[in-house]
């Protein structure tokens, strides 16, 4: 992330994110999340939180189109080869949305 205001607003989303589904998750997950969160590790908490979603039946009502960019900034759409030490992009379908920003897929794709 560039900027220092870039920085607060992912930790302030994935924050409000959290406190949104707290209901539908575990407390080990919770605990997890937060503690990423807590130690300025907001790739994994994003990365942690989604995945717990994605395996709820009914998934909950959540601004998907802010959810992917907040994916993007983060760099959650790209992975990094160490041994080949370089960067992968692959195909952004972690956070497909249709017209009306319904979530479609989370899965990524090469």
């Amino acid at each position: 992330m560039a900027t220092t205001d870039e920085t607060i607003a992912v930790r302030d989303f994935i924050q409000a994110m959290l406190e949104e589904v707290s209901t539908i998750l575990d407390t080990e997950t919770r605990d997890a999340v937060s503690h990423y969160i807590d130690h300025d590790e907001y790739e994994m908490a994003f990365e942690g939180l989604f995945i717990e979603i994605m395996k709820v039946e009914v998934l909950p009502s959540l601004d998907y189109k802010k959810c992917r960019e907040i994916a993007v900034l983060l760099r959650l759409d790209q992975e990094y080869d160490s041994y080949l030490k370089e960067e992968i992009v692959y195909e952004i379908n972690f956070l497909s949305l249709n017209e009306s920003n319904e979530l479609i897929t989370a899965f990524p794709t090469q």
